[in-house]
């Protein structure tokens, strides 16, 4: 999160320039190959024809969002699809770095589609913009339903109602504009595979986590996953000693990491004052903690008298403390039992390489060249499903979410090298 605090944070609408959204498109590979590594985009056949089916409807993208390459893997998705898609971001994304280039970035985010959201809170301003979108012909809307970088390749993550409550408020206002047209929600997936062999950057990469974090009488292990097992379990004996968590004896690593995971979710949850449901994932969890966060951080501090604005203030700054933990949560987390096995493929060893190098160095970058694979999956209709949604709204917005998260994970297992 920035240190930058907006005295009022403003909507950012989107300003759609063809010609720098031609530009974009132009630089993209360019762009994405510098930037982050990624060599190609591989659209298969079936999903070009998916999309051109739903030509002249409008459409909501849904992609998972494993990787800070997204976003531009997005815009070369876009190219080969043929159109021009509006995206919604965080507000939080616009303020980032230094004043220069933090208006260079918001001049071509918001000319090439962006709209800025505060998440976390009724974004009137952001949720009319979207609803006016959809409700024209042919408007389309990348939108990251995850809500955030997941960091897994594997998983995804829970998506959020309000993103299909949004579309289903579009078709309410088409509706009353006697012009109920389809709204078509797209399920995506995305997965990066390394070009070529990365066996000397693995060992590379993990004898310079061990030079840096590895006791000296400390044994080695013989693999490289026993070797990243090890590592692992230095860090988690790290976090427990900060949060004063007494290790269970003859507990897994993976037992360990969730016993830190749940200790420091609940301590924010209580500073936060943000209610755990029961059986809540814990990204949900965390995800409705950062948007806590993010609602106070862009509060509207106008109308405060000096006091408040000092008290409010401090309480940024104790969320801004556990926040900076919880963002190191998602690096732990991303190991698992599920990514960290004896059958790992490369990707899932170098993604497992990248979150501990930023845990311990501070940051991470892709070892190599990457292809993106994207796969769309079958469209819905949401029109097809007004009724039922006239019926009993609530219902209808979980179960259709549920359905197409389950469907993008259902394209990211399938996705094969």
């Amino acid at each position: 999160m920035s240190d930058f605090l907006p005295a009022k944070p403003n909507f950012l609408p989107p300003k759609l320039t063809p010609f720098l959204i031609k530009l974009g498109k132009w630089l993209e590979p360019a762009l994405t190959r510098i930037l982050h590594k990624v060599s190609k985009i591989d659209l298969d056949a079936e999903s070009k024809a998916r999309v051109e089916a739903i030509e002249g409807f409008s459409t909501v993208f849904l992609p998972n969002h494993s990787d800070y390459a997204d976003a531009y893997v997005i815009m070369g998705f876009s190219r080969e699809i043929g159109r021009h898609l509006y995206y919604v971001t965080g507000r939080e994304l616009f303020d980032e770095g230094p004043p220069f280039f933090r208006s260079i970035r918001t001049f071509f985010m918001q000319h090439l589609g962006g709209y800025s959201i505060l998440r976390g809170s009724p974004d009137r301003n952001s949720f009319r913009a979207t609803r006016e979108i959809l409700s024209q012909t042919k408007g389309s809307i990348l939108v990251f339903a995850e809500g955030g970088v997941s960091r897994q390749t594997q998983t995804v993550m829970p998506f959020e109602n309000g993103v299909l409550q949004l579309c289903f408020w579009a078709l309410d206002d088409m509706r009353k504009a006697d012009n109920l047209q389809p709204i078509y929600a797209v399920p995506m997936g995305t997965k990066y595979f390394y070009d070529q062999d990365m066996t000397i950057e693995i060992e590379e990469s993990t004898a310079q986590l061990e030079d840096a974090i590895l006791p000296t009488n400390q044994q080695k292990g013989q693999t490289i996953i026993d070797r990243l097992q090890i590592l692992t379990t230095i860090i988690v004996s790290v976090l427990e000693k900060e949060h004063k968590i007494e290790p269970v004896e003859g507990a897994s690593l993976y037992l360990r990491v969730d016993r830190v995971r749940e200790h420091v979710l609940s301590q924010f949850e209580n500073l936060a004052g943000v209610t755990k449901s029961q059986g809540d994932h814990f990204r949900k969890r965390i995800r409705a903690l950062k948007y806590t966060v993010d609602s106070q951080y862009f509060l509207d501090t106008d109308q405060m008298t000096n006091y408040q604005k000092r008290r409010h203030q401090n309480q940024i700054q104790k969320f801004i403390q556990f926040y900076a933990d919880i963002n190191r949560l998602f690096n732990v987390v991303a190991v698992s039992e599920q990514t960290l096995t004896q059958t790992a493929t490369q990707e899932n060893i170098l993604q497992v390489i990248e979150c501990l190098e930023v845990e311990v160095f501070g940051k991470a970058k892709p070892k190599g060249l990457r292809t993106a694979k994207v796969r769309v999956g079958e469209p819905v209709n949401l029109r097809d499903l007004y009724e039922t949604y006239k019926a009993d709204k609530k219902r209808t917005v979980i179960d259709v979410t549920q359905q197409l998260e389950n469907t993008v994970q259902q394209i990211v297992n399938g996705i094969t090298d």
